[in-house]
């Protein structure tokens, strides 16, 4: 399960979701698309999302990283700089929102990881540098985060609970029984029988 980085952390914080956030989500919407008489699959894709910037000023970018922003310059960073790894980014217009990125997240057997983060993908919050426009500060950066424990962590909150009364987001069709394979999941039996 992908989820916001402090989930499982803040639950009973009366300020969850009320600090600026960045967390990195795979969307689950299917379908394709025909580029030049290639179909290409368009799920599973990369979102961005932000929340709670209400300080965000002209400039500020939300970014997709191979590798944490914040370990490769700790202060101001260039995005001319080769070493700096943006895969995509999107100008920032309001305290909140997301992008879809052109990137798709791979399907990969995270259940036998110990670590917080999948790998791969980073998340940066960068503000532009009043004194040079090519440069940025991370403002806030955050991992792919997976918890495939979670249930099992959360046991003391939600143990007494039945599973139909726990809401699980991006979960609707987690128990389906086959990958969506474009054209040949387009069909009302389909569609509708493989959840």
């Amino acid at each position: 399960m992908f989820e916001s980085n402090c989930f499982h952390t803040c639950i009973g914080n009366t300020n969850l979701f009320s600090e600026p956030e960045v967390f990195l989500t795979v969307s689950s919407e299917a379908g394709y698309e025909t580029v030049e008489n290639t179909t290409i699959l368009l799920d599973r894709k990369l979102e961005l999302n932000w929340n709670n910037f209400d300080n965000h000023q002209d400039g500020d970018i939300v970014a997709l990283f191979n590798s944490n922003p914040e370990q490769l310059l700790p202060s101001f960073l260039s995005v001319l700089s080769p070493s700096v790894n943006i895969i995509e980014s999107v100008p920032v217009s309001n305290s909140k929102g997301y992008f879809k990125t052109s990137i798709k997240y791979e399907r990969m057997n995270l259940t036998s990881t110990s670590e917080p983060c999948a790998p791969g993908y980073w998340i940066g919050y960068l503000r532009q540098n009043p004194l040079s426009h090519r440069n940025y500060l991370v403002v806030k950066s955050n991992c792919l985060r997976i918890y495939p424990r979670w249930m099992k962590s959360l046991k003391d909150v939600i143990g007494h609970r039945s599973v139909h009364s726990v809401m699980i987001p991006g979960t609707h069709n987690a128990g389906s029984i086959r990958y969506y394979d474009g054209l040949g999941s387009e069909n009302p039996v389909t569609h509708y029988a493989v959840w």
